[in-house]
């Protein structure tokens, strides 16, 4: 009779062992699963981060091109939504590229404004006129576009008014 006992004692441990390893599987399995997730959204962020980073650059570069009065890749101007949906192949007629670090960007150019009373101080001259461009910067088969406002100078227009104080380069900036 003791034996029989002992028997189902060891059947009932059995039991209780095996379910608190497939307890400690699933959980494992969860946070296994976390971790994957995890991983993938700090790529996500390092990729975004190193995309505008780069996008950054090409804003710059785009704006050097402006302020040494090369005019080109400049376009009517669109709503930032149409030029938003433009397709891949659009960016490729219309844009010009810029490649870094092995990734190739296009961006294109609208004329705003003229501001020719706006007063801007050029390597120490006080200069009158001002032109207003938006430039936008899209990575090739990306789904983001970056638009930057940025002012240069532009005295191509007489300034009737009065001239008031402006500030040079870069007004605003944002990704969409």
């Amino acid at each position: 009779m003791d034996m029989q006992r002992h028997v189902n004692h060891s059947g009932y441990f059995l039991v209780v062992i095996l379910i608190f390893i497939h307890i400690f599987t699933i959980v494992t399995l969860y946070e296994l699963s976390q971790l994957k997730d995890e991983m993938k959204f700090a790529k996500v962020a390092w990729q975004s981060g190193r995309d505008n980073v780069l996008s950054e650059y090409v804003l710059s570069m785009t704006e050097k091109v402006l302020a040494n009065k090369k005019n080109t890749c400049i376009i009517s101007r669109l709503p930032s939504i149409e030029i938003r949906h433009r397709s891949n192949g659009w960016w490729e007629k219309v844009g010009c590229e810029i490649v870094t670090q092995n990734v190739s960007y296009r961006y294109v150019i609208e004329r705003l404004t003229y501001d020719p009373c706006g007063t801007v101080s050029v390597n120490g001259k006080t200069v009158v006129g001002l032109a207003y461009y938006r430039i936008n910067v899209k990575r090739n088969h990306s789904q983001s576009v970056v638009q930057a406002i940025t002012a240069v100078h532009d005295d191509s227009k007489i300034c009737i008014g009065s001239p008031h104080l402006r500030v040079l380069g870069r007004q605003s900036w944002r990704e969409f």
